[in-house]
């Protein structure tokens, strides 16, 4: 689990995605981000992963 607490800057910085993939191992481009919000979803973009906008519209 990683939280905010984990980085220095949040959304929409990518910086607690990164540090999610890296603790996973996984690289950035092979992650998928599922995301509420537009900051949220920016993040996953400056990130370089894969993301769906789960709101309903």
């Amino acid at each position: 689990m990683v939280s905010i607490d984990d980085v220095e800057k949040g959304k929409p910085e990518p910086n607690i995605f990164l540090f999610a993939s890296e603790r996973l191992g996984v690289a950035p481009e092979d992650c998928i981000v599922y995301e509420d919000s537009d900051g949220g979803l920016e993040a996953a973009r400056r990130a370089g992963m894969c993301f769906i906008d789960v709101r309903v519209l």
